[in-house]
């Protein structure tokens, strides 16, 4: 029986894949809220043109 990738790896190389599962996560979030982001309860981008624009560029660039 052939063991799993992951039960081979240290516990260094199992960190740096949760820390970058976590990484894309957070970055992922950041996108999404930064889409629907207000200012003194007004939306920065109301309308749904540039939040579409904005959305895209900030999941491309993270």
């Amino acid at each position: 029986m052939e063991s799993a990738p992951y039960f081979d790896m240290t516990d260094d190389e199992k960190m740096d894949g949760i820390a970058r599962r976590v990484c894309g996560f957070v970055l992922l979030d950041s996108a999404l809220e930064s889409a629907f982001a207000t200012f003194g309860g007004e939306e920065l981008d109301p309308e749904k043109e540039e939040k579409r624009v904005w959305l895209g560029f900030l999941l491309i660039g993270n």
